[in-house]
């Protein structure tokens, strides 16, 4: 389910971090300013998808009705 692949990702040098899309605004830290650099890092991936009708399955599993339904 899980695996490690490269992908490419928003480095940002300034704080030596990855940032989110969300994080990077014409192309710089929205923070700090600094200009964001892509580049491929080795990061683990989920196959999801794969498995979601058995991620969404849960009739094998006996939960307490009130568990079951704790988010309404």
């Amino acid at each position: 389910m899980a695996y490690r692949d490269k992908a490419t990702v928003n480095w940002c040098p300034e704080l030596n971090t990855v940032l989110a899309n969300e994080q990077v605004i014409d192309g710089k830290d929205e923070r700090t300013g600094a200009e964001v650099i892509h580049t491929e890092m080795t990061q683990w991936f989920f196959r999801i998808t794969k498995y979601a009708d058995e991620l969404l399955d849960h009739s094998h599993i006996d939960w307490p009705e009130k568990i079951k339904n704790f988010a309404g």
